[in-house]
């Protein structure tokens, strides 16, 4: 089930912290209990509920699908989180909206504090094309090691730049590592 630990690795990601993550799912989680104890039915509710369990139907029986599982994820949980919300007394509701603005704003201002310049789409075509001419015909082979690289499509735009300009992806190639976490860069790595 590595791809529920990718799922779980975008959703810290997205939400900034682990913290987060736990208030969004307890309150989700009391809402829908809180919900189907007054047997209250609401077809957003119903088909929402649906829709999550059709893409986590998908997820199992793909065995390892990409990251563009889990955005669909996100929308339905937002939807629980707020219909959690909706359904708990009053002080209950204004604490914990009270507590979601304070946790989201601490984390806009982490997120904020992590923001790096990251190449234009006109630097990243410049980068494929020299790659591509000092690769002189070789196979190209890519390699990250930042922190978005845990992710499979992290270098999918340089790949595809690279077909663009004429070059060809595989192993045993020249090696290329590309860095966009502290500072731009791209080197030949020579073995």
């Amino acid at each position: 089930f590595q791809i529920f630990e990718k799922g779980l690795d975008i959703m810290l990601y997205l939400t900034g912290s682990s913290l987060m993550l736990l208030l969004i799912g307890a309150t989700t989680s009391l809402g829908s209990i809180l919900v189907f104890q007054r047997k209250v039915k609401d077809n957003l509710l119903l088909f929402s509920l649906l829709g999550a369990f059709a893409v986590i139907g998908g997820i199992v029986l793909h065995g390892a699908p990409s990251e563009a599982y889990f955005p669909p994820l996100v929308v339905f949980g937002a939807v629980f989180l707020a219909y959690g919300i909706h359904v708990l007394p009053r002080f209950w509701r204004y604490f914990t909206l009270t507590v979601f603005l304070m946790a989201s704003i601490m984390n806009v201002a982490n997120i904020h504090s992590m923001i790096k310049i990251i190449p234009s789409i006109r630097e990243k075509q410049e980068i494929a094309d020299w790659i591509v001419q000092d690769a002189q015909g070789l196979p190209i082979e890519l390699r990250s090691s930042d922190s978005g690289s845990k992710f499979e499509t992290y270098l999918d735009g340089y790949r595809f730049l690279i077909r663009l300009h004429g070059g060809s992806l595989g192993g045993n190639g020249k090696l290329y590592k590309i860095s966009e976490d502290n500072s731009n860069f791209v080197y030949e790595v020579k073995e």
